[in-house]
């Protein structure tokens, strides 16, 4: 007995001391050079506060610990503390408080309870050493952040490269129904594959792969999904999720058998595998042969099973002969081999008829005329009976890159043009003498039927699956899957959201930042375009939400999502919108003034002067010469004689002016301590002191579409397009640049400069990507 006491001892003083151990983490960026007070706990898992999931970071009492804790960080060298504060749903009813003090002096507390959701604080810390929070009851200290004096001004020497923090994209056009209509699964970039309801398109899961998935589609049976990568074929379980396994990528789209017992892969060997759909074994394989597989397909019956092969040519751009192997299944047997007339490319687009008589094939028929070639768009049809030679061409108008074909009840075939993620066209035909039927529509990659065999249905834009009947009323019925809007994108000042306006669909999006995950759409008008010339403010705590929208200015509460109110006094076309850092001013910026309302109560206020645009570049909306203090209690704007004019916010009093000779403005950045004040003029940028006006530096030859300032004033960040330099003021010289990938545009920067958030060409795509410095 007394030795199993003196065991039970040993171990929980083991247990403890690795307790006290664990306690004392701290995931503040490993810049934490001392902590006091043991009492913390750590939580490494994801803690649900008002339903919203924080991974990682916090510290929370356990039942066993004081009531009251307290830690003390040794915060030399930062500027600033920032923490999401609140308390885990796992208490349903817990409630305290934090407080936090600098150097001993308390500077804020907030009282939290469950069920509310988390408050956002910031501290600055200036020249403080050390930085104490005391926590009551069982308050959670989410995501907590220590930020170096000047955010990314850090150091002398250049900064390290930006790296991305997520990717979000549009629809690849990939996409595919279930059978029994009941969901729908679609290919986005960056990997991603969507799992929706038909009902309301409601998301049910999703899955990210490394590769984007060429083609996407459910098994016969509808018990799986299936993603085609250029990495490997992935196979999901519909029900739960779980990956069965991923099998050899394809040289084109997999198809299954129509009993649903294989799945036919040409593989980079050039043979084609039969893989059993249960279990994952190949249980058959047509050897190679000489040629690419180019496409393949199963005749409606599932009698047939046809392999088109190119005969040279490997580039896709080369057309090549092709040779058209018909096999008798269910042994696989060779029906028929025959050269097809026309040429085709390394993707080629066939279809059995309806009937299962005839083989169509899209293609390019070369003809010589002395030395002239002429290639003619055409449709070749080949009998399936060996026996008959007859074969027929009829010419089409879609164009070479033919991806698809699709015959219809009423004789009509449909041919898809364009790769997956690329704009391509959908036209119509009569299947016997190609008579085109109707105009084209622009798509996005795949077309096809839906369960009913009612719709024709694609993707456009990259955002929109359409529906188009068959036969009867041509009405074409879109829905949005994935919404991404690029128009006048700002960042929170807590830097934990991003709102973002949807011209298509007359919506704002707000996104989070660590995730690109949509935290609430706001809808306006369904009808008309109202946000052409909007433009969008957080207040200081990002709990509400100003957007310009056409002839009036709204304000939304992001908690429920609803309009508060509307302001008036905001016809003029561009404007642009900024809420004061302690949130008691709205300005809109227009051609010619600044509208002022007080927060509070919305009350209009006299408005301030400032220029008139004559450059297209500086008055689109998001682009208003105006900025704030950190501190709120100045802001700065260029007047109408070419002035930079700095004012008091709280009378909106002109206290300095800074002559200018320039003729237009862009930006206006101050400087965290308020001390320096960029301007991004019509030929480059001019770096001033606040106090009485200097200019310290002037960087010709640049035109910055954002603008950042050091709190010493010894450097200058600027973006162009996709580009991101440094500046030292002293001399005017680079001493960093970054180039984004060429597809990447910056379409809004972070106030601390640490975030950049940019859109892809428009003539790609849909995507937006949050980079972090």
């Amino acid at each position: 007995m007394p030795r199993l006491c003196r065991t039970l001892v040993l171990l929980w003083t083991i247990l403890f001391l690795a307790y006290l151990a664990h306690a004392q983490e701290v995931p503040l960026d490993g810049a934490i050079s001392s902590v006091s007070g043991a009492d913390w706990v750590y939580i490494p898992a994801a803690v649900q506060i008002a339903g919203q999931a924080y991974q990682g970071y916090g510290y929370v009492a356990d039942a066993a610990l004081p009531a009251t804790r307290a830690v003390t960080l040794d915060v030399r060298g930062f500027a600033r503390f920032t923490a999401l504060v609140g308390v885990s749903d796992a208490w349903k009813r817990a409630k305290g408080t934090v407080s936090l003090a600098v150097d001993g002096k308390v500077v804020a507390t907030h009282a939290v309870k469950s069920g509310a959701a988390a408050t956002a604080i910031e501290i600055p810390l200036d020249a403080a050493t050390a930085l104490t929070i005391t926590m009551t009851d069982r308050v959670l200290l989410a995501q907590p952040v220590l930020v170096r004096a000047g955010g990314p001004f850090v150091e002398n020497a250049p900064p390290s490269p930006p790296a991305p923090v997520w990717k979000r994209a549009g629809l690849t056009g990939a996409f595919g129904y279930s059978p029994d209509g009941t969901h729908v699964a679609f290919a986005q970039g960056y990997g991603v594959v969507r799992l929706h309801t038909m009902d309301d398109l409601s998301l049910v899961r999703q899955h990210t792969l490394d590769r984007d998935a060429g083609a996407v589609l459910f098994s016969p049976d509808g018990t799986r999904l299936l993603a085609a990568t250029d990495a490997g074929t992935h196979v999901w379980k519909v029900a739960t999720g779980e990956e069965e396994r991923i099998l050899p990528p394809g040289l084109t789209t997999p198809i299954f058998s129509p009993d649903g017992q294989y799945l036919a892969i040409p593989e980079k060997d050039y043979a084609i595998n039969f893989y059993d759909v249960a279990t994952g074994r190949c249980l058959r394989t047509l050897p190679a042969q000489t040629g690419r597989p180019t496409a393949i397909a199963y005749s409606p019956d599932g009698s047939a099973f046809a392999v088109l092969r190119g005969t040279d040519g490997s580039a896709s751009t080369v057309l090549r002969k092709a040779v058209l192997t018909l096999y008798q299944t269910p042994d696989y047997s060779v029906r028929q081999t025959r050269k097809i007339s026309v040429s085709v490319r390394t993707q080629a687009a066939i279809a059995f008829t309806r009937d299962g008589q005839r083989l169509a094939i899209a293609g390019m028929l070369s003809t010589q005329t002395g030395n002239v070639t002429k290639l003619e768009d055409v449709i070749e049809y080949v009998p399936v009976d060996a026996a008959d030679d007859n074969t027929t061409m009829i010419p089409v108008l879609y164009g070479s890159e033919a991806r698809q074909l699709l015959f219809l009840d009423d004789d009509t075939v449909v041919v898809a043009s364009g790769l997956p993620a690329e704009k391509g066209w959908l036209h119509r035909y009569q299947a016997d003498d190609g008579k085109q039927r109707g105009k084209g529509i622009p798509s996005w990659g795949a077309v096809t039927l839906t369960p009913d065999g009612k719709w024709l249905s694609w993707i456009a834009h990259g955002q929109q699956l359409c529906r188009q009947r068959v036969t009867g009323d041509p009405e074409v019925l879109t829905h949005r899957i994935t919404p991404l809007p690029f128009h006048s994108p700002v960042f929170s000042r807590t830097l934990d959201l991003v709102a973002m306006q949807d011209l298509n669909s007359d919506s704002v999006t707000v996104l989070r930042t660590r995730d690109a995950s949509d935290v609430r759409t706001l809808s306006f008008s369904p009808a008309g375009r109202l946000l052409q010339t909007g433009a969008l403010a957080f207040t200081a705590d990002a709990a509400s939400l100003a957007v310009k929208a056409g002839h009036e200015t709204v304000i939304w509460e992001m908690a429920t999502g609803m309009r508060s109110r509307t302001l008036r006094g905001s016809d003029a076309w561009n404007m642009s919108l900024q809420f004061s850092p302690d949130g008691t001013l709205l300005t809109g910026v227009t051609g010619d003034k600044v509208l002022c309302w007080e927060a509070g109560t919305i009350a209009e206020l006299p408005s301030v002067p400032t220029i008139r645009y004559t450059d297209d570049y500086f008055s689109s909306p998001g682009f208003s010469p105006l900025a704030f203090s950190a501190d709120g209690t100045l802001f700065a704007t260029a007047d109408a004689d070419k002035n930079i004019v700095i004012y008091r916010t709280k009378d909106r009093t002109p206290i300095l002016t800074i002559t200018n000779d320039r003729t237009h403005f862009g930006r206006i950045a101050f400087s965290r301590n308020g001390q320096f004040l960029a301007v991004a003029l019509g030929s480059g940028i001019g770096v001033y002191r606040v106090s009485d006006g200097a200019c310290l530096q002037t960087i010709n030859r640049v035109v910055p579409r954002f603008l950042a300032v050091s709190d010493d004033g010894q450097y200058l960040v600027s973006t162009h397009i996709s580009q991101i330099n440094r500046w030292r003021v002293k001399d005017a010289v680079r001493d960093y640049q970054f180039d984004f990938p060429a597809n990447l545009w910056i379409a809004a920067m972070s106030p601390d400069a640490r975030l950049f958030l940019c859109k892809t060409n428009e003539n790609e795509p849909p995507a937006i990507q949050l980079w972090q410095w």
